[in-house]
């Protein structure tokens, strides 16, 4: 017949936790004086019970050594984004802007200019989107539309870039919010920000990490096409394209037509 003490022993348990927030020996102290207590209250109970064995909290218990600082790739970047506001006619207007947007998780900042009936906010998109901000000022009560997003610069460092990407194939803002949420999935990518209003999308990223022919490809994987833009302007490389084009479907009718306009025999 087995003993109490091999019966107690085969019902003993070993339960390992995890705690967050130990920064020196006074912490492991006030855990370890906590564990002596329940003996305490098993005699409260009733019962006779005595603290047999009582480790080191290193090995008892499992202390996360997982730092709490995110990493470059958990760090969300900073955009600047520019919004057309209109409607604004006085101050109580501006402020009822600001109200909007005021306390809005991943703001940063924000400037609301009623004479230019413009408004600068910086945010962090993978918190509060450039088209989440659009919205809140049309909640608002006022017309809003992005007219231009970019990194803000102060967050760029020498181990970080940004481009521009005119895209080809957006449709509608579904197709624009699946693009924007791969990119951001990308490793190496620290932001994405697609707006489907000029089909541009604005990508920091890290060049040790991702080339821009791999972002080029992913973009294209989605169905589209992307053009590498130098600046936000490159309307003017654009509508050379286009010209080019035209001149080549004019050339092309020029002849058609010419082949048909021969003297009959």
């Amino acid at each position: 017949m087995p003993s109490n003490t091999s019966i107690l022993e085969s019902q003993l348990r070993t339960t390992l936790l995890t705690v967050k927030g130990m920064t020196c020996s006074s912490c492991t102290s006030a855990i370890e004086s906590g564990l002596t207590g329940i003996a305490e209250i098993i005699e409260d109970r009733g019962f006779e019970a005595t603290v047999a064995n009582l480790e080191s909290p290193s090995a008892t218990i499992g202390i996360s050594t997982t730092s709490n600082e995110p990493s470059s790739k958990d760090q969300s970047a900073q955009i600047n984004t520019t919004i057309a506001i209109e409607g604004m006619t006085c101050g109580a207007c501006t402020s009822a802007v600001e109200n909007a947007l005021k306390d809005q998780p991943g703001l940063l900042s924000f400037n609301i200019s009623l004479l230019a009936e413009r408004g600068v906010v910086l945010h962090e998109p993978s918190v509060l989107p450039a088209s989440k901000v659009v919205e809140l000022i049309e909640d608002a009560g006022f017309d809003a539309r992005v007219l231009s997003s970019e990194v803000n610069s102060s967050f760029l460092n020498r181990t970080s870039a940004s481009l521009n990407f005119s895209i080809y194939g957006l449709t509608d803002a579904a197709s624009a919010t699946s693009l924007e949420t791969r990119l951001r999935n990308t490793t190496g990518v620290l932001a994405a920000d697609v707006k489907l209003s000029n089909s541009r999308a604005t990508i920091a990223y890290q060049p040790s990490r991702i080339g821009i022919r791999a972002l080029v490809e992913i973009v294209e994987s989605g169905g589209y096409n992307a053009l590498l833009a130098e600046s936000e302007d490159n309307d003017a490389q654009l509508e050379s394209l286009a010209k080019t084009k035209e001149i080549q479907e004019w050339r092309k009718a020029f002849w058609v037509s010419f082949s048909f306009a021969g003297p009959e025999c």
